[in-house]
């Protein structure tokens, strides 16, 4: 309501509304006109009104949460500097007290502060609840006034009006609707193109509530490869999972930008992990199509895993051989792979050479 007012404003004075003049009939406006206006204009109001009530007792709540909190501190500070001098004067003067009493400060302190948190906010959040309240009725209260407005202008012209604004309206609570049903998962691609080709809703409402659909399968998916890499039947799993991302890359439940994360996310989880590198290189590579621009750092980031992997293997294999001889070796020892430093080891030791690498 807030910016059908200020279009409307616009629209009939050809000009942007200013709050300190108000809003008085222009010469030759309507009556249909001016009652539209002015139920729009006591919505606008109204609605100021409202914004100005949440945003003073948002911000003394915040200032009563930051006094509170001082408060708390200050309390907390004075317990810990005085606290020696009260357990001495109980007889408690053991250090082994003292520090009992000081953990249990901390303790009830940080409670406190928790419970500061906690309390402020839940009433912030019935704040919020209360101000979106107001606003869904005064917005449901001025769209019937505004229906009570229409219905008294019988011609063809303002019965044109009428029915402009109340296919708006339906738009707007059709698109609403749809949003809740998206966010509940109560809807599907199918059921958005339904729409779109019946004409209830427009190209760009629609784009819009498809990525909010296909956002919310996304991050669905990842959740799904969460819980594949950490199944007891790994292999199956992952699999399962993988022909969903298909199925839905096919279905145009994601978009393929989705479609590549989803695979970027995939590889990304298991290459910490997987200790045939070698494998999921290859699978990388196999998936370049998969993976789309994310091609080359998921290679690189499993080319960086098999180096890693290497490299543990051969200082694993160098400290087990030098273990195995009886050698004494520090980590600067094992890069010396020179044969001065191994006849060292042999000289002193007397065995045969184990291989050098």
């Amino acid at each position: 309501m807030y910016d059908q007012f200020l279009e409307w404003y616009k629209k009939n004075y050809n000009k942007s509304f200013a709050p300190s003049t108000g809003l008085t009939r222009q010469e030759g406006m309507s009556d249909k006109d001016w009652a539209v206006g002015s139920n729009l204009y006591k919505a606008y109001m109204t609605d100021q009104q409202l914004r100005n009530q949440y945003n003073v007792a948002s911000k003394a709540l915040q200032q009563e949460k930051q006094t509170s909190l001082e408060t708390a501190d200050i309390l907390n500070q004075r317990l810990m500097k005085y606290l020696p001098i009260y357990n001495k004067a109980m007889g408690l003067g053991g250090g082994g007290a003292t520090e009992t009493a000081a953990i249990q400060a901390q303790a009830n302190y940080m409670n406190t502060v928790s419970g500061i948190n906690r309390d402020i906010g839940n009433r912030e959040q019935q704040l919020l609840d209360a101000y979106r309240t107001g606003q869904l009725n005064l917005w449901s209260d001025t769209a019937d006034r505004e229906m009570d407005i229409l219905s008294r202008y019988a011609d063809i012209e303002r019965e044109q009006q009428q029915q402009k604004r109340l296919e708006e309206q339906q738009r707007m609570q059709l698109l609403a609707s749809l949003q809740a049903n998206i966010q509940r998962g109560a809807i599907d691609k199918i059921s958005l193109d339904e729409y779109l080709n019946a004409g209830a809703i427009e190209e760009p409402d629609y784009n819009r509530l498809l990525d909010m659909y296909r956002t919310g399968n996304f991050e669905n998916i990842q959740r799904q490869i969460d819980t594949a890499v950490l199944s007891a039947n790994f292999k199956e799993a992952v699999s399962n999972t993988l022909n969903f991302i298909e199925e839905q890359k096919k279905a145009g439940e994601i978009s393929k930008e989705q479609y590549n994360d989803a695979y970027k996310y995939y590889y990304e989880t298991i290459i910490p992990y997987i200790s045939d590198i070698e494998e999921v290189i290859n699978e990388i590579k196999s998936n370049k199509a998969q993976l789309g621009a994310n091609y080359e750092s998921v290679l690189a980031k499993a080319e960086a895993r098999k180096k890693e992997l290497e490299k543990k293997e051969k200082t694993d294999k160098i400290q087990k051989d030098i273990k195995r001889y009886g050698g004494i070796y520090t980590p600067a020892d094992i890069s010396k792979k020179d044969e001065s430093f191994w006849a060292w080891v042999l000289e002193a030791i007397g065995k045969t050479p184990p291989q050098i690498y």
